[in-house]
Formats: C-alpha cells, structure tokens, sequence
C-alpha cells in the first residue's frame, strides 16, 4: 500500500486545484466584481465635468453592447459620441448600414458588436449652463496642452518690449486643426485694500495657428500691448477643433514706457545770458511729470545752438530746472553764451 502514497497526493493536488478554479472564477466576482463599462464611463465622464477640457483617458473593456446618449444625459448634460479608430469604426450616417466593423457609431449612438476592449477618452465644457460632453472610442483624440508660458515679471518699457513665450502641444493620437491663442490683457489696480482690474481693450491677441501633428510642440512669441507702467494680468486660453483647451493667467509689471519725449519742432532755443549766467530753455511733449523732461534733455540733447552755430554740449551733470512740466533751463559753461 505505501506505493499509492503519491498517486493519493496527486489526487489531492488536483481536487485542491479544482477547488481553488471555481473559487476564483465564480466565488471572488461575487465579491470584487468588475465594474460595468457604463458604470466606468460614467465616472470618467463625472471627473471631465470638474476638468474641463482635458481628456480623462481609460481602456474599457466592452461586451456586445448598444446605448445611446441619453444613458448619459441629465438635466445639465448632454453627450455625444465619436470612434476616431477607422479600423474598428463605422460612422453609419456617412456609409450604408451594411457595416462590418466591430462598432457602429454616430454622434448620438454606439453599438459594439463582439466583446474588445478599446481606449476611451471623456472630455467635458461648460456652455450656456450645460455641460458639453463627448466620449471619444480608438485613439486618443487631439489634446491641446500648454508646456511653457512665460512673461517676464518685472518689465523696463524703455529698454524692451513685454512678451509672451508659448509653447503648446498635441498631446493626442490624431492631429489638431484650427488652433487658436487668445490672450485678454487687464491692468490691476487698488480699490482700498483690494486689487482690481480693467480690461485693456487694445491688448487683445487673438491669433489663429492652423494645424499642429499628434505629439508635435508649437512655439510662439507673442507681443503684449500695454498702455505704460503699473501691474497687468494675462488671460491665457488655447484651443482647437476637437481638442479640448488649456487656461493660465500670467501677471507682471511694468516700469518706463512714458510717452515723454523731446519736443520734436523745437528741442531747444540757443543759448542765452540770463539771470544767473548763460542758459539753455529746452521743452519737451507729453511728459506727465517735469523730471521725466529733465531726464530726456540730460540723455538726449547733444548740442546747443551758440553764436550762430551748433556746439556740442554734454548735460549729465549740468543743473537743470524745470519750469513748467514740458519746458526745463539748463545751466551752461559761461563760454557758450561768449562770456569769459
């Protein structure tokens, strides 16, 4: 009899593998059951609500199933459909009914037709008090990203100009058409202890990029326009057809940039003897205060009529006084008036 010890452990090895078979096969699912793909739509369709514009990406994996938009509608929602795989998708209002891929598809109907597990993407905006909804089936649809934004944040007007660094991506699997920038500029200001802005209506951008491949990057330079110092805000938003969008909000500030320059018919009379010795009247235009005049006719006059003709001058370290806010005296050498 010791001979038939093994073959009884055989045996038991195998009732034990049994056992175990039907455990996991039919007793686990009863208890970690594996979510229903509408159930898992639905959630994802959920998180894109409080996302908008990107993309909640997932592989769902499907029976032979039929539903339509209204399985997902609801009094703030409305849904659509798109499968963008043309091997495994029929639209069937573009082609006749006899289709003989795995899904039937148009925007407000999917049917799928044997059990495949496919990606799926859900994607949601707001507009006009409902929330816009689409599930994508196959490829990852076209996704704007924005990978760099940057403005400077401390800007001097008089030595450069304020400009947007962009970069955006197609992060998708199917290429982005009708790519657009906007770009609303508001100037922030104190309203007792809180900051406000106004919309800088001549700021706008608003410029069209066209296409941008699956995974490729775009880059631009963007002017922004604004009317002279003080603190700005950027609103950023990009876009494209099907592809979802990004948002970013960008502040910086701004110094120089005054209007104030050397009046251009008449920089300044010839020198004179006048009260205090030999002088110079020089006027500028559209200065706000009278030292912005005095530092333009420090840096920018270089000669002075004398004597009939043109000498040059350097004014750095003359003194100079303004007399109104666009019209300044400058003392000269007593040499340029003639007098030893």
């Amino acid at each position: 009899m010791p001979e038939q010890g093994p073959f009884r452990l055989l045996v038991y090895a195998i009732i034990a593998l049994a056992v175990l078979t039907v455990f996991f096969i039919y007793i686990v699912p009863l208890f970690f059951r594996t979510p229903e793909p509408l159930l898992i739509l639905e959630k994802n369709v959920g998180v894109a609500s409080l996302n908008q514009g990107k993309g909640v990406i997932e592989e769902v994996s499907f029976g032979r199933i039929e539903f339509s938009g209204n399985t997902f509608d609801s009094r703030n929602r409305s849904m659509a459909f798109e499968c963008n795989n043309a091997a495994l998708c029929c639209n069937i209002s573009e082609v006749d009914e006899n289709c003989s891929k795995e899904i039937e598809w148009d925007e407000r109907k999917i049917e799928i037709k044997n059990g495949l597990t496919i990606e799926t993407t859900a994607r949601c905006f707001y507009k006009n008090t409902i929330y816009v909804c689409k599930i994508y089936f196959g490829k990852k649809p076209a996704q704007i990203e924005i990978v760099k934004a940057e403005i400077k944040e401390k800007i001097n007007l008089d030595v450069e100009n304020a400009v947007l660094n962009l970069e955006v991506k197609n992060s998708g699997e199917v290429p982005l058409f009708n790519g657009l920038i906007k770009a609303e500029v508001y100037e922030m200001y104190l309203e007792g202890r809180q900051w406000e802005k106004k919309y800088v209506g001549r700021a706008l951008v608003d410029e069209m990029f066209g296409e941008i491949g699956p995974r490729e990057v775009l880059e631009r330079q963007i002017p922004i326009s604004v009317p002279g110092m003080g603190k700005y805000d950027v609103e950023l938003r990009v876009w494209g057809d099907n592809a979802g969008f990004e948002e970013k909000n960008l502040g910086f500030e701004v110094t120089g940039g005054s209007k104030c320059k050397l009046d251009s018919l008449r920089q300044c009379d010839a020198a004179e003897i006048g009260p205090g010795g030999c002088r110079v009247i020089c006027y500028c235009t559209s200065c706000l205060l009278s030292s912005q005049c005095i530092e333009k006719v420090r840096a920018e006059v270089k000669s002075i009529q004398a004597e009939g003709q043109a000498r040059q001058v350097d004014l750095v370290s003359s003194r100079i006084t303004p007399l109104t806010t666009n019209m300044v005296e400058a003392r000269l050498p007593q040499d340029f008036c003639g007098t030893p």
